[in-house]
């Protein structure tokens, strides 16, 4: 077995979503996110952390430019949920993510269902962790690194959205397939 790997993270902060006190922006970051967006970024990484078996672990990094993945908040743009890029930084690849959390512009169901946005979230988060960790996408729905669209995101989201029925219930369930648990396995095995 492989030794286990440190990979340092470095994520945006939620924290700086606006108050609501004015009633428009129910708060919202400019970049859409809400407070509470960051914890569904960190159950993710320790979903992958457990999916893992041990070969890996997540630690914050105090600075951006120590963190071999770095998590982004950023506004609506052409449709995309969720993209990861490598980086070369200082001689070395780092992976960046970026999350487009305003979910609704995407899926109008999330609107009226907070739950629902949050599951979409917790997903688009987990698979681009999963892009970020080295796997490419898949072809099974089953699996969180399924590539999507076919017009098949929709009913995709809501068998996922059926699973849960609290915010909090994301935390404890499994997202991962045994797919993508073995994927991630044999990548960090090696």
């Amino acid at each position: 077995m492989g030794s286990r790997q440190s990979l340092g993270v470095d994520v945006a902060d939620d924290h700086d979503a606006r108050d609501d006190a004015d009633g428009d922006d129910h708060g919202y970051t400019e970049a859409g996110s809400r407070r509470g967006d960051t914890e569904l970024v960190t159950w993710a990484l320790e979903e992958w952390e457990r999916a893992s078996n041990g070969l890996f672990r997540f630690h914050a990094y105090p600075h951006e430019g120590s963190a071999l993945l770095r998590i982004y908040w950023l506004p609506w743009a052409r449709g995309v949920l969720g993209e990861t890029r490598p980086v070369l930084s200082r001689g070395g690849i780092v992976a960046t993510v970026f999350i487009h959390p305003d979910i609704s512009r995407a899926i109008a169901a999330a609107r009226t269902d907070s739950v629902r946005r949050d599951v979409i979230l917790y997903v688009v988060c987990l698979h681009e962790i999963g892009h970020a960790l080295g796997l490419g996408d898949s072809m099974n729905e089953d699996d969180i690194m399924w590539t999507g669209g076919h017009g098949r995101d929709q009913m995709v989201y809501e068998r996922l959205r059926r699973r849960v029925d609290s915010r909090a219930a994301i935390k404890v369930t499994s997202w991962l397939s045994n797919t993508d648990m073995a994927r991630v396995q044999a990548l960090y095995r090696r």
